[in-house]
């Protein structure tokens, strides 16, 4: 498939295009996750997956944009979600359920549901499918 990667950093980006250099199905993109419209006339209509790995503390509400904006119906959401990012004051497992019920509130459905500990602490991993 092809890959369409968005990051703000433009040191990053920087990396990413000697990356994209070497694999012809892999396209840099330097914009804000947060406004999927300014990438819209890049990126492919429907997608099958859509996957995201940000610390915003509206991490959802981004993963949620994107998703409505390119993901196909029946296509799969990966998010993973660090907790800290989103609210240090609380603990993480009430910030995944909080974050889980969005979801499911959402065009998703919560197909699988996993805490990363030990691995990375604070983090979860929700794998989704557009209703």
């Amino acid at each position: 498939g092809f890959v369409f990667c968005v990051d703000n950093a433009p040191r990053v980006v920087r990396d990413l295009i000697f990356v994209c250099e070497e694999r012809d199905n892999m396209a840099p993109i330097l914009a804000d996750a947060n406004h999927p419209e300014e990438y819209k006339s890049l990126v492919t209509p429907q997608v099958d997956v859509v996957f995201q790995d940000i610390a915003q503390r509206n991490q959802v509400e981004i993963f949620l944009k994107n998703c409505n904006a390119y993901l196909k119906k029946g296509g799969f959401g990966l998010l993973a979600l660090k907790a800290r990012s989103v609210d240090v004051a609380k603990r993480p497992r009430d910030i995944f359920k909080e974050m889980r019920l969005l979801l499911e509130k959402s065009s998703m459905i919560v197909v699988d549901y996993r805490e990363l500990e030990p691995f990375e602490r604070d983090h979860a991993f929700f794998v989704c499918k557009k209703r």
